[in-house]
């Protein structure tokens, strides 16, 4: 089962996220992106897309074993 499978909320995908990038894996990170998703690697970064880019970038953030928490104050659903 992919780690997108078990994300059913913007706060269990956040815990998802983090997990996958500190354990390393990259992968299970990269499968809750969109095929056509835009990813901002750091603030006023420029927006990369492409799942080759976003995965270097996942890649490259995952070996700082990143320790994240989200307070979510809305969802927007496009």
């Amino acid at each position: 089962m992919s780690s997108s499978a078990l994300a059913t909320n913007p706060a269990e995908v956040i815990a998802v996220l983090s997990s996958a990038l500190d354990d390393g894996r990259v992968a299970d990170a990269l499968a809750l992106y969109e095929p056509d998703a835009v990813f901002v690697p750091q603030p006023k970064a420029q927006p990369i897309s492409g799942r080759t880019a976003i995965q270097a970038a996942l890649s490259q953030f995952a070996a700082l074993h990143p320790q994240m928490t989200s307070n979510i104050r809305g969802v927007v659903v496009a």
